[in-house]
């Protein structure tokens, strides 16, 4: 049956956000450890106007049922240009017209997101979508950040002649030079992250001062090999992670001589130990794809559930 795109109006919200819940159910039947909230079409009730009130979407149609979605606004400027974005809870479709729903509703959609500036279009997308996945890279999107969780079962680590312990205050002089070297590393080849700036001192001892903030240190003989830093749900993530059961990561670095020695695996599962005795239920981190060395330790522990992808258009268009 041919689908019928139509301009997502308040009209449409309910069946929406049914649309949205039986995703997010679908996903977390094969990533238990998210948050059930999100399974709940009422959950999204009140998000989805945004798409209408803040931006521009449309829904397809197969007969009279709803079967696809796809909306965006603007979240100002990323990478220096413009930028639309469609979170998780905005785009979609029924498994069995997935990739034939993205093609005919982003088709509809950009020309909108062109007339509002967008520059670049981000999607993001649920990671378990395998026919979205293929849809958006054959229409020019690329991976860029990937969100994932665990649970907080204990991480099994071998001893190494390093020690873990918690930061404090007093190791602002520690943190400060892993901190350069994660900006640096991420503007290195080929990973080319180039407008990240590292963390000043005083966020540093703001973070240190934080009761509410793990920042951990893998130390030998005085000198920090690595950190890693977690706290509350951070809002920078994916919505379907945010929950006050979930404790993200939200930066961690080892130094290139001490990799491949356990020293990241044992900073992961002292944080682990650490959510767990604050009573968190999940861990969560977002990392960028282009950084292969994160991305394959984090994908070693973490589930992928939302797939960030991202296509730069050329600013002539949105002139014209």
């Amino acid at each position: 049956m041919k689908l019928r795109i139509v301009r997502l109006e308040k009209e449409h919200v309910e069946e929406a956000a049914g649309l949205v819940g039986r995703r997010c159910a679908a996903l977390r039947a094969k990533v238990p450890s998210l948050p059930p909230t999100y399974d709940n079409p009422a959950t999204f009730s009140s998000r989805l106007p945004r798409l209408i009130d803040r931006g521009v979407g449309v829904a397809a149609f197969e007969g009279e049922r709803m079967v696809g979605l796809l909306g965006a606004y603007s979240i100002g400027t990323l990478y220096g240009r413009s930028c639309m974005l469609s979170p998780e809870w905005g785009n979609g479709a029924e498994p069995t017209v997935a990739r034939r729903a993205a093609e005919a509703m982003y088709r509809e959609a950009a020309p909108e997101w062109l007339r509002q500036g967008g520059e670049i279009h981000v999607i993001c997308a649920l990671a378990h979508d395998a026919a979205a996945l293929e849809a958006w890279a054959w229409g020019g999107f690329g991976r860029m950040v990937c969100d994932a969780v665990r649970s907080l079962d204990p991480i099994s680590v071998m001893c190494g002649d390093f020690e873990i312990r918690r930061a404090v205050p007093d190791d602002v002089e520690l943190v400060l030079p892993l901190a350069r070297g994660l900006q640096e590393h991420l503007a290195s080849p080929s990973i080319y992250i180039l407008d990240r700036e590292a963390e000043d001192r005083a966020t540093w001892e703001a973070t240190l001062h934080d009761p509410t903030m793990g920042v951990w240190l893998a130390v030998r003989d005085g000198t920090a090999l690595g950190y890693l830093r977690q706290g509350p749900a951070t809002g920078d993530a994916c919505a379907v992670i945010i929950d006050d059961g979930t404790t993200s990561i939200t930066g961690a670095y080892v130094e290139p001589t001490a990799r491949g020695k356990g020293v990241a695996t044992a900073l992961l599962a002292r944080a682990v130990d650490w959510g767990r005795e604050q009573g968190y239920v999940r861990c969560s981190v977002d990392f960028e794809t282009a950084n292969s060395l994160a991305a394959r330790f984090w994908m070693q522990h973490f589930d992928p559930v939302v797939v960030s992808l991202g296509r730069t258009l050329d600013p002539r268009l949105v002139r014209a």
